[in-house]
């Protein structure tokens, strides 16, 4: 967005599910604005419904970055199928993994085929290397297609180990006052617990704190992903000036993902929960 000069414009999460903070959508649109950005982030998705509602009155393109939660539904509509570009990730912890990479799917011939051109150098149509735009080497391996193809064979099964994990440390975790962990399910959609975060609550610790209390037990854990507008680069640039989106701040410090890998057994996530609830009791 930044390279093609657009002017990006941020909006917090909320406190509930840590999604994008649906009451500051409109309030944040002006004439300029031509398309969202609708992350479904922290293993549920976001209430698309209400999102697909505000796009439609302001006429606004939908990018939908689907990455997280990949193989499960929002109300009866597979996640991914709701923006007029929706992109997934095939990195090593999600889902499905070709190593790297990731995709793309559009609504839109022409933007297929544009995307397709993108990811492959723009080269010309008549004279291979007379390109038609400035492109980048975004091309998939044979090896790395058939290891997701093979993959996407057992998404179900992935799918539903993953939300089995997560519904073991809600288990054991979501009675701790001090710990806010999601639940397996909401109104629309199932938890599909990609990975499992927790947000310590009362300001008991800082996250970074917890993970080095829980590494002394042999516990590996990693922290939330840092907000735009404190990035070192954004920083610099000036691009969100003095702006502050306060959830979005007080997720990064307080939370973190817990263990959650393919082969964790259950007496793995019960003693990680308890090594969490004898620090923050």
């Amino acid at each position: 967005m930044i390279r093609q000069q657009a002017k990006p414009v941020l909006i917090d999460c909320n406190l509930n599910d840590w999604n994008i903070k649906i009451a500051d959508i409109e309030k944040n649109i002006s004439k300029k604005t031509k398309a969202i950005i609708i992350t479904h982030i922290y293993s549920f998705p976001n209430d698309m419904d209400k999102i697909l509602k505000i796009c439609k009155k302001h006429n606004l393109i939908v990018i939908e970055d689907a990455a997280e939660v990949l193989g499960i539904k929002y109300k009866n509509k597979m996640c991914g199928s709701f923006g007029d570009i929706s992109a997934f990730s095939f990195y090593a912890n999600k889902q499905i993994t070709t190593g790297e990479g990731g995709m793309l799917s559009v609504n839109s011939l022409n933007m297929y085929e544009k995307c397709k051109s993108l990811r492959n150098l723009c080269f010309g149509k008549l004279n291979r290397f007379n390109h038609n735009d400035i492109g980048w080497n975004y091309r998939m391996t044979n090896m790395q297609a058939a290891l997701g193809l093979g993959q996407l064979k057992n998404i179900k099964r992935i799918v539903k180990k993953k939300m089995e994990i997560g519904s073991l440390y809600y288990n054991k975790l979501h009675k701790n006052p001090n710990i806010q962990i999601l639940p397996p399910s909401t109104k629309f959609s199932k938890n599909i617990y990609w990975v499992v975060g927790i947000v310590i609550k009362n300001y008991k610790m800082k996250g970074y704190i917890l993970s080095n209390k829980l590494e002394k037990y042999g516990i590996k854990t990693r922290p939330f992903f840092w907000p735009m507008h404190e990035q070192k680069i954004f920083r610099e640039m000036k691009l969100f000036k003095n702006k502050k989106f306060p959830n979005s701040s007080y997720i990064a410090r307080y939370g973190i993902y817990l263990p959650s890998y393919f082969n964790l057994k259950k007496k793995d996530t019960d003693y990680i929960s308890s090594v969490i609830n004898k620090i923050l009791k």
